[in-house]
């Protein structure tokens, strides 16, 4: 079962016309590829999946107090 997370629909309707910046204030950059054993769409995911579909432009985003990667230096890619 994937948890979905609101932040993606979210950045697909503001994004309709044009990908968009983000300022991000979290524990967590919620940009793995995957997560729990390989679903795409999670609460870890959403920022990665919305990059991938062009509704976020990830040379436009900032985050603010990320704890640092789960798993290992590819995260941080």
């Amino acid at each position: 079962m994937a948890i979905i997370s609101s932040q993606y629909p979210i950045l697909k309707a503001i994004a309709a016309d044009a990908p968009v910046g983000m300022i991000h204030f979290d524990a967590h950059t919620d940009l793995f590829d995957s997560y729990f054993g390989g679903f795409k769409y999670t609460h870890g995911t959403p920022f990665h999946r919305a990059i991938e579909d062009g509704y976020l432009d990830p040379k436009r985003v900032v985050q603010i107090g990320i704890r640092g990667t789960m798993y290992d230096d590819e995260d941080i890619r």
